[in-house]
């Protein structure tokens, strides 16, 4: 495996250092070498999200990692980095977090560069009123006592004890320099209080500090100190003697009579500012932790000295500046080039053939009682451990392709090779089956009840050897119609069962098999692994299908719908607890045999599972091996499994032991993008129109957060729960007015689901119009506005009818006007023509009767046009009659002796002049030209048009001799008559202005709609 570490480089310095990978093997034996870690690493481009310094590292007991930095507060659940600051939580006053620490009661203790002092009680932060005396002065360390107090070093005011909420100044003329602030301060075990200032030691004695003194070095300057809390005491690093200061480092177990005993020999040379002790700490197993200047970490235990931490490629280290470890024994620090980094102890030893047996491929294991462990190649044969690693054995191998590897209960080694069977003697390996073993490969073997030995091949089917050395093959007669075995167990009742590749399960029952083939279970076509457990059921493995369980004739599958890692398995084994293990194309994990026959299917929550991967140290992803038995157990209880070109081992109490089981925790509610804050019931409050809601919820898991696995539900809207997998978020959009409550669900490694302690409770309030008295008015109008308008499209419908029938009038009323003209204009002309021809006797009267003639046929040209033009649709529009006005006063005015104007505007709005109002329009205003020109006497005649809104004015004016209006009514002025009549008619006006000597002015005004535009 090649862990990803990410170390900035300080300094310009790098040290390649490289995994040991060996641990115990088993009980009184054990692989040299030291202890094996896994180091992981964020900066910024991991998500780490501020770039700079982090001076404090902490860890609350609900699982948050926090650290400080020079802009803010920074909290990490495994999975995501969230940045706290005086924008969102603004009782920290600044955001240059100087200094952390957590009590005994899991308030969370922060510190700042001006002096303020915030506690974290229960999710919610707050101010610690301080004395005016500290305002100011920054909060360069803190520490808490096991009584519950919170020691404080504000910078030039010495060391403050903070208890219920009281202050106690311990400084002030006590021994303590009072220039700068303390460096760190300690309080031991034993309640001893030791502090560092201005890199020197000292010690509180009967109420007064005092400075320690190295006899055996007076120019030693202190780096750092930490308490020893298993034996009590004091852990100190000074500066190593030599000319110049800060060089080198010594490390001390310090006592109040001075130093206990020195942890040397050192791994880190006495000559060089590289080795600066910048931290230390003391972890749960009694290991010191060292931090440096370049040279990274380091560690201390009493039975093997100084080591340090390998990574698996060259790492180069910064300073390092905090050191915590967490609950489950990870140790975490800080460098100052901005790095977070966790060191955990490796789950998993790995073994691996020698280089000169080149890339092989690991098939089979087997650990015997004897504590051997043997392991199978596919190309270089056999394997044994031996002085802390793999030592090639092929003495009397047939073959160098191992199938299968297996231990029997009187000690016999049995090898499955692609040339037969063969057993190791203790010098070397022999075949069993003589030369009916050519071309026969083994790839399954079991040792039922009885000690006989049972194995599958590739051609032969199967065969059972007894302790005696009788042989016996069971082919096609028994039953099997095929004979690629893979794997073989036997049931609770002692019955064979074979797994047969590409056909299914088959199960001896007296001489003949029977079957239970992929014609009726389609996924039990590639069958890898069996395991028969004592309740009479078999656990089958399989690749491309998931898992199956087999009992009383009946299959039972789990797939990765129902929570499975991987489909693709290779192995299937238990270990001492009875828990099953699989090998799969996706690491190795396992669970509790319970968990899968007690799941519900989709109903229920999905399986959780044990899992290791590459963070565990596992080499790689792919498990290897082709029958059974694969994995192994160890008599100390570990698994082996192949591990493609690796053998990976484990021991599965570790693996199940997870530490303490969270609940999860929602963390945030956005509105739109913006933050909701609950109020002190924890209830969330809405007004409804909400587009987008965001539930933003976490379980803090610092060691494997990508394991964790998570349903919500929103009660009131979802009716079951809903599986996000690792989603950590959940959305919903346009909630309606109600009262809500969000649940959230996790399980991880422990193998159990935990559900929230409290849901979230969230109230959308209605706006005004979804309130339930608006709704009922609503529905009332909308019952009224649903029977107004049924109404009023009766009504516009019965309108249209009647527009219709009057249209319909109007065109017959047309008709019968045009023939009504035609009659009486028209006829009356004619037959007064046909009496004037009849008058021409003479030809003096006939000249005179032809002038009068042609005068009448003119008349009746341009009455007969007047009626034409009014019964043409294309005319109906106000600049027709416009236009046809001004023609026709041209041609009344041509021959006469006055003068006339015809003005009108030279843009007209575009309405609708239906015929029978541009007809009546202009007759009108043919009436009123005609009396000015026969009767007015006058010079001068105007006609002017003018639009105003949806009306049209025409005024007829002349400066002649004018006349008596109410006279001219009374003698029965028919013209005067026709006009107003006609007018009237069309919803128009007609105005009549004249007086004797003054002229006369007639303004006829009729309406032109827009609504009757185009």
């Amino acid at each position: 495996m090649n862990t990803r570490t990410v170390w900035r480089v300080g300094c310009g310095l790098t040290l390649a250092v490289w995994i040991a990978t060996a641990i115990p093997l088993a009980r009184g034996a054990v692989l040299p070498g030291e202890a094996s870690f896994t180091i992981r690493s964020w900066d910024h481009e991991d998500g780490l999200p501020i770039v700079g310094r982090y001076y404090a590292l902490a860890r609350t007991p609900d699982g948050y990692l926090w650290l400080g930095s020079e802009d803010g507060l920074v909290r990490f659940d495994g999975a995501r980095f969230v940045t706290l600051t005086t924008n969102n939580i603004p009782a920290l006053g600044h955001n240059h977090i100087l200094s952390l620490a957590v009590d005994t009661n899991g308030v969370l203790w922060v510190g700042t560069a001006i002096g303020t002092v915030v506690a974290r009680i229960e999710g919610r932060f707050s101010a610690v009123p301080l004395d005016a005396r500290l305002r100011g002065a920054p909060i360069t360390h803190l520490a808490c006592g096991p009584d519950g107090a919170v020691w404080l070093t504000p910078a030039g005011h010495g060391v403050v004890r903070l208890h219920e909420g009281k202050l106690d100044f311990l400084a002030a003329n006590t021994g303590l320099p009072q220039s700068s602030g303390i460096a760190s301060f300690v309080q031991t075990a034993e309640n001893r209080m030791w502090a560092r200032v201005n890199d020197f030691l000292y010690s509180r004695r009967n109420g007064d500090w005092v400075k320690e003194q190295f006899d055996f070095d007076p120019s030693a300057l202190v780096y750092a100190i930490a308490p020893s809390q298993r034996e009590g005491g004091l852990w100190l690093a000074i500066s190593a003697p030599n000319p110049l200061p800060r060089y080198g480092a010594r490390v001390f177990k310090w006592a109040e009579g001075g130093p206990v005993r020195e942890l040397a020999p050192y791994p880190w040379a006495q000559d060089s500012q590289r080795n600066w002790v910048t931290t230390m700490l003391e972890d749960h197993r009694g290991r010191l932790w060292v931090g440096t200047w370049v040279n990274g970490v380091y560690y201390w235990e009493a039975e093997g000295g100084w080591r340090q931490p390998k990574a698996e490629t060259p790492t180069s280290w910064h300073p390092v500046d905090a050191l915590v470890e967490d609950e489950d024994g990870m140790i975490w620090m800080t460098t100052r080039d901005g790095g977070l980094h966790r060191v955990s102890e490796r789950k998993v030893a790995v073994l691996s053939p020698p280089k000169e047996a080149g890339e092989v491929m690991i098939t089979t294991a087997c650990a015997t009682r004897d504590n051997e462990l043997w392991v199978g190649t596919d190309d270089a044969g056999v394997f044994r451990y031996q002085d802390g690693g793999l030592v090639q054995v092929t003495n009397g191998l047939a073959s160098i392709h191992i199938g299968v590897l297996l231990e029997d209960r009187r000690t016999n080694l049995w090898v499955g090779t692609w040339q037969g069977l063969h057993r190791w003697d203790g010098r070397e390996f022999r075949p069993v089956l003589g030369a009916e073993s050519r071309g026969f490969r083994v790839y399954a073997l079991h040792e039922d009840k009885q000690g006989n030995l049972w194995g599958g091949s590739n051609n032969r089917g199967l065969f059972r050897l007894t302790p005696e050395g009788q042989v016996r093959f069971f082919g096609a007669e028994a039953g099997l119609d095929s004979f690629y075995l893979r794997a073989i167990t036997e049931d609770a009742e002692g019955r064979i069962c074979v797994a047969v590749w590409e056909r299914g399960l088959y199960r001896l029952v007296g001489e003949k098999f029977e079957k239970f083939t992929v014609e009726r279970w389609p996924g039990l076509r590639f069958l890898h692994g069996l395991y028969a457990n004592d309740a009479g059921g078999i656990w089958i493995a399989t690749e491309g299908a998931g898992v199956f369980y087999f009992r009383n004739g009946e299959f039972r599958q789990w797939t990765t719908a129902d929570g499975l890692p991987d489909m693709l398995l290779r192995s299937v084994v238990p270990d001492d607890d009875g828990n099953l293990w699989f090998g799969s194309n996706k690491g190795i994990f396992g669970c509790a045999p319970e968990a899968l026959l007690n799941y519900r299917g989709k109903r229920g929550s999905p399986v959780l599972f044990w899992r290791l991967s590459a963070r565990d140290g596992l080499p790689g992803r792919l498990a290897s091996g082709a029958g059974q038995p694969v994995a192994a157990r160890s008599p100390d209880g570990r698994l082996w499994f192949p591990n493609s070109r690796a053998l990976a081992g484990f021991d599965p109490a570790e693996v199940r032991q997870t530490g303490r089981a969270l609940s999860p925790v929602i963390e945030e509610v956005l509105a739109d993008g913006q933050p909701c804050l609950p109020d002190a019931r924890g209830s969330v409050q809405l007004r409804s129109g909400v587009r987008r809601l965001e539930f933003f919820y976490t379980c803090p898991d610092l060691r494997a957060p990508e394991r964790l696995h998570f349903r919500h539900q929103l009660e009131g809207i979802d009716e079951d729960w809903t599986d996000a997998g690792a989603q950590r978020v959940a959305h919903y959009g346009h909630l309606p007015p109600g009262r809500y409550r969000f649940h959230v669900m996790t399980g991880g490694a422990s193998g159990e689901w935990r559900e929230t302690r409290s849901p979230l409770l969230l109230t959308i309030l209605p706006r005004w119009w979804e309130r339930l008295w608006v709704r009922w008015i609503g529905a009332l109008l909308v019952v009224l506005l649903s029977g107004g308008t049924v109404w009023l499209v009766a009504h516009l419908r019965h309108r249209r009818k009647l527009a219709q029938l009057r249209l319909q009038q109007a065109r017959e009323s047309e008709r019968r006007r045009i023939a009504r003209d035609i009659h009486d204009d028209l006829g009356a002309t004619l037959t007064r023509m046909l009496w004037m021809g009849e008058m021409a006797a003479t030809p003096e009267a006939a000249q005179t009767q032809l002038r009068k003639v042609a005068t009448t046929a003119r008349e009746m040209t341009q009455s007969l046009e007047a009626i034409v033009w009014a019964a043409r649709p294309e005319n109906d529009t106000l600049r027709s009659l416009v236009t046809y006005l001004g023609r026709r006063m041209d041609e009344l005015f041509e021959d006469a002796d006055i003068a006339y104007h015809f003005v009108a505007p030279p843009e007209l709005p575009e309405r609708m002049v239906f015929a029978e109002a541009r007809h009546n329009v202009f007759l009108s205003c043919k009436e009123a030209l005609t009396n000015a020109l026969k009767h007015s006497q006058a010079s001068e005649v105007r006609l002017e048009l003018v639009c105003a809104g949806e009306e049209c004015h025409i005024t007829i004016s002349d400066n002649g001799r004018g006349f008596d209006p109410q006279s001219k009514r009374r003698d029965g002025a028919a013209g005067l008559s026709n006009m107003e009549t006609r007018m009237r008619e069309i919803k128009g006006r007609f105005e009549l202005r004249s007086a004797p000597g003054k002229g006369t002015t007639v303004r006829l005004s009729f309406p032109i709609p827009i609504s009757e535009m185009n």
